[in-house]
């Protein structure tokens, strides 16, 4: 008897829902790991001393696209806490999640305690998201777990004949 106690055909479907759930909410994460590097460039530019008005938005681009690369350059995950304890905003956001359509507001118009708490609620977001892709690869191993055992019994059982 099958452990999930589905049939092949099911078994195979379920996989397949499984992998399209895992594969969105992957999606969700490098999204989400996006913002959080935005966010945090903001965050070393103003540990920095701020950044020098651009002169125009070519310059701005620019700008930004030095300051992506940097952060893109940190292996790891992000140093958020020590940055944010340096920023002066350690506290944890009291916020909501609001929604990845949404756009990221313009940064620099925000104080310094609003950006900390954006990337708070980031941080926040991607560990959710995280622990749930990681019960979408356990599922998912369990799943193919038993279509190979499956497989294996209907081939020896073949070959017995």
């Amino acid at each position: 008897m099958p452990e999930t106690g589905l049939s092949d055909e099911g078994l195979r479907d379920q996989i397949r829902a499984v992998k399209r759930d895992e594969e969105a909410i992957s999606y969700e994460r490098r999204l989400l790991h996006g913002r959080i590097d935005v966010v945090r460039s903001e965050i070393l530019a103003r540990l920095a001393g701020g950044r020098p008005e651009a002169a125009s938005d070519e310059d701005a681009l620019n700008a930004l696209v030095k300051r992506l690369s940097d952060a893109l350059t940190h292996q790891g995950p992000p140093p958020i806490e020590a940055e944010l304890a340096r920023f002066g905003h350690a506290d944890d956001p009291a916020g909501d999640e609001g929604s990845l359509a949404d756009e990221l507001p313009d940064l620099a118009t925000l104080s310094d305690a609003e950006l900390a708490a954006l990337v708070r609620t980031l941080e926040i977001r991607e560990r959710r998201t995280s622990a749930r892709r990681q019960e979408l690869h356990r599922e998912l191993d369990r799943l193919r777990t038993d279509h190979v055992a499956r497989l294996q019994q209907k081939y020896a059982a073949d070959a017995g004949e």
